[in-house]
């Protein structure tokens, strides 16, 4: 089962988002970027979406910390706020899989997870060692 961790500081964003993923994962929220370096400090994830505006800490603080304590983890950012300059900052900076734009569709986040997760577990194949 898949871990997912979801930052946001909007609590209906995050109700939303587990909802969606309510069945067949294992889903952690964190209400602030600093909630978030906890639990990525503490706990294996395998998925972490990011909103990019939070009052203490932006997604891309938060996904940067991600790649370098936890590197496999696939890295989304989630925002209505669309500057350019955080973005590629992050894109560069966090190494995130893809950015996604609110308001965002349920079942395009839902895909954009399921093919990020196929393409993590193609990846651990890759890298895993075969007995001979």
């Amino acid at each position: 089962m898949y871990t997912l961790l979801f930052v946001d500081d909007e609590r209906d964003i995050l109700d939303s988002m587990q909802r969606t993923f309510r069945r067949g994962y294992k889903t952690l929220v964190a209400n602030s970027g600093t909630e978030a370096l906890e639990l990525i400090n503490s706990t294996p994830v395998d998925l972490i979406i990011s909103d990019q505006r939070m009052p203490d800490l932006g997604g891309d603080v938060v996904l940067q910390h991600a790649l370098a304590n936890q590197p496999e983890a696939i890295r989304i950012l989630l925002t209505g706020y669309a500057d350019m300059e955080s973005l590629v900052r992050c894109v560069n900076d966090a190494q995130i899989y893809k950015y996604i734009a609110k308001p965002w569709e349920p079942e395009d986040l839902r895909l954009t997870v399921v093919r990020a997760l196929e393409s993590l577990e193609l990846t651990r194949k890759l890298l895993t060692p075969t007995s001979p």
